[in-house]
C-alpha cells in the first residue's frame, strides 16, 4: 500500500500541528519516565529494603513488571515523537519550494490573463 500526499494536502499541511503533536507525545515520555522512577524507588526500593517475605517478593516482581511497562510507554513515546518531528522537519523544504513555485504561477498567470484581456 502505498502513502502519498497530493500537492494540495502538502500546501495545505499545518507543520506546526505535526511539531505540537511531538510534544504531546515527548510530555507522556516524561510522565512515563517519571512513574517508572516512582516505582522503582518509592515502591520497589523503600519495599526492598524494610520487608523480607514471600509476599513482599511477590509485590517486588510485579513492580518490576509495572516499571517495565512504564518503561515500555516512555520507549514507544520517544518513537512516536522522534518521528513526528521528522517528518515535520523533512517537509518543510518541500512545502516551501511548493508554496514559492505555486506563488510563481499564480504571479505569472496574473500577468497573462492582464496580457489576453489587452489584446481582445
Amino acid at each position: 500500500m502505498a502513502f502519498g500526499l497530493t500537492w494540495q494536502q502538502l500546501r495545505d499541511l499545518k507543520l506546526s500541528e505535526l511539531t505540537d503533536a511531538a510534544d504531546g507525545w515527548a510530555a507522556l515520555m516524561r510522565r512515563a519516565d517519571a512513574a517508572r522512577e516512582r516505582v522503582d524507588g518509592d515502591m520497589s526500593g523503600k519495599l526492598t529494603k524494610t520487608q523480607e517475605s514471600e509476599s513482599a517478593e511477590s509485590a517486588v516482581k510485579r513492580l518490576k513488571r509495572l516499571s517495565e511497562n512504564y518503561h515500555y510507554i516512555q520507549t514507544e513515546a520517544g518513537l512516536i515523537r522522534g518521528a513526528l518531528d521528522g517528518l515535520a522537519t523533512e517537509l518543510i523544504a518541500p512545502q516551501r519550494r511548493l508554496r514559492d513555485a505555486l506563488d510563481d504561477v499564480a504571479s505569472l498567470g496574473g500577468g497573462l490573463q492582464s496580457q489576453r484581456q489587452r489584446q481582445h
